[in-house]
C-alpha cells in the first residue's frame, strides 16, 4: 500500500489568510517550518514538538505571490515545497 510521507501536509495551497501544516513526530524529536519569499528571506517560522502537530500559519500581512517553505527536524532540513497566497 502507499507508504507515509515522512513529513507532513500543508493545507490548503493555494491559501488566502491561513495555511495550516500537520505533522507527526518521533519522541524526542522537534522542528520548524520556515516560510520564505521570492527574496529568499524567512517570513514567518513555527517550532513543533514531538507527537501530532497542527501549525497555524498566519498569512494575513504577507503579500499574495509564491513563497516557499523549510521544514528541519532536529536540525536537519527536510523537505522543501512552495506555498502560493492567492486572494
Amino acid at each position: 500500500g502507499p507508504i507515509p510521507d515522512r513529513l507532513g501536509l500543508m493545507y490548503p495551497n493555494p491559501a488566502s489568510d491561513q495555511a495550516f501544516y500537520d505533522i507527526e513526530l518521533e519522541a524526542n524529536e522537534s522542528g520548524v517550518i520556515e516560510l520564505i519569499d521570492v527574496f529568499g528571506q524567512v517570513v514567518k517560522s513555527y517550532s513543533f514538538t514531538e507527537g501530532q502537530n497542527h501549525v497555524v500559519l498566519d498569512l494575513s500581512n504577507l503579500s499574495s505571490g509564491v513563497y516557499s517553505y523549510r521544514v528541519f527536524i532536529l536540525g536537519e532540513a527536510k523537505a522543501s515545497e512552495i506555498l502560493i497566497i492567492s486572494r
